[in-house]
């Protein structure tokens, strides 16, 4: 029996082996029997992974020899080979292993179709960089790693590929890199649309590692393009990143409570803010002048954005207590950073530093705090262990102020021991959350 939905709810295999036994468990006392046993147990499936992972070992380790055989025959006596010869061998290669993906999906072999398909994708990217090297051709390599990345993310959507799809995300932060770093060229009109893809890909699959790794391709890219944009002003680029974990926290509250992929935007917003507002609270990182006046623009374009997320969220009526403080929030901080580009464009004096340093510190504080109840409320330990993290690297930076005074220092150390044992009752008096009832 399908699940209400008409669909099956997909459990680890260690969930499932604790509902198992709680069925047994359950039906040796009487409290169900064994058609009502049944029918729970029929609500849920193991995962992909969890079905597969024994064959996908097997069979990736079989796939990963053949390639490297494949390599290894193109390679034998290359220098000798006719120019015509090489070109063949390489897109025989290439052709061979997606005729053979075809041929196994048509027999009903999906696990043996996808990974030959990884393989013929591993080929294709092969091939690019061999027929340019063959036919003397040079140009711009970062396209070809783009290119790699296009057909990887072409084969994951039209096998149905996760693997895949884990190599295209690998790729576009590999073209993210060497176009960003290397040559500085400005990604920020195509990468929206190569990763708008993948993350429909991604909630097809509904694979919460698959988005995580998503989101820090993201991350990365904001990185480059801020470093790009604000000539290496680091304010920038840590004010970003605080930006996009704001924003990612709030699209998983806005979730719903069973979503399989709202943990993971939870849990990496709450990093990335954790990362992201450490040095706002720093004095001497706040002093560093940014370069040109900074990105006045960029900044306040991306808060303005984040305000109208907020107010279409509000109006949906769908946003929680949660997630409006926090989108409005992030919204603030790249404002805030835009007017200090504009009115200290030789750097903060001292007195304002301490000023933006304890409002930051402040922001911090209330940050954690949303995470320590939005970890208590869905029973994440890993969410509430990034709330306390965000508020130990409070407590430690302004530690570092008051060092030279064992006073003061002591009573902060107090206070912290204080602070954790308060965390500690509450996570044990917090209402846990069935493992059955998640994903």
């Amino acid at each position: 029996m399908a699940g209400p939905e008409g669909t099956r709810q997909p459990l680890s295999g260690r969930r499932l082996e604790w509902l198992r036994g709680e069925l047994a468990a359950w039906r040796a006392t009487g409290l169900i029997n064994g058609e009502q046993a049944q029918r729970i147990a029929d609500r849920y499936e193991p995962t992909w992974f969890a079905r597969h992972a024994t064959q996908f070992a097997l069979w990736a380790l079989a796939i990963l020899m053949g390639a490297v055989g494949v390599l290894l025959v193109i390679g034998y006596n290359w220098d000798d080979m006719p120019r015509a010869v090489k070109a063949a061998l390489i897109i025989a290669a290439v052709v061979a292993s997606f005729g053979g993906s075809a041929l196994a999906y048509s027999r009903r072999h999906p696990l043996a179709g996808e990974l030959l398909g990884f393989m013929g994708v591993l080929l294709y990217g092969n091939a690019i960089w061999l027929l340019a090297q063959v036919f003397h051709m040079s140009g711009h390599y970062p396209d070809a790693a783009m290119w790699w990345m296009l057909g990887a993310l072409l084969t994951a959507h039209l096998l149905d590929s996760p693997l895949t799809l884990a190599l295209s995300l690998v790729l576009l932060a590999m073209w993210v890199g060497m176009e960003g770093i290397s040559f500085s060229g400005d990604t920020g009109v195509v990468f929206p649309l190569f990763a708008a893809g993948a993350l429909r890909l991604t909630y097809r699959f509904a694979v919460p590692t698959l988005l995580a790794v998503w989101g820090a391709v993201v991350l990365f890219w904001f990185f480059v393009q801020s470093l790009i944009a604000s000539h290496a002003w680091p304010l920038a680029a840590v004010g970003l990143v605080y930006v996009a974990g704001g924003a990612a926290f709030a699209t998983g509250l806005l979730h719903g409570e069973r979503s399989r992929l709202r943990p993971t935007w939870l849990r990496m917003g709450a990093i990335y803010m954790a990362v992201g507002i450490l040095p706002l609270m720093i004095k001497e990182v706040l002093g560093i002048p940014p370069s040109d006046g900074g990105p006045r623009r960029p900044l306040l374009v991306l808060g303005a954005l984040l305000l109208a997320y907020a107010w279409l969220a509000a109006a949906r009526r769908r946003v929680v207590r949660e997630a409006l403080p926090v989108l409005l929030a992030a919204a603030i901080v790249p404002a805030v950073l835009a007017v200090v580009a504009v009115r200290s464009p030789d750097g903060l004096p001292a007195s304002q530093r301490l000023v933006f340093a304890i409002a930051f510190s402040a922001l911090a504080i209330a940050m954690s705090v949303v995470l320590l109840r939005a970890g208590i409320r869905i029973d994440d330990l890993r969410l509430f262990a990034v709330g306390v993290g965000m508020a130990l690297s409070f407590l430690v930076v302004r530690w570092i102020d008051l060092v030279g005074n064992m006073l003061w220092s002591a009573l902060l150390l107090f206070a912290t021991a204080a602070g954790l044992i308060a965390l500690a009752r509450m996570w044990r008096h917090r209402q846990p959350v069935s493992p059955g009832g998640g994903a």
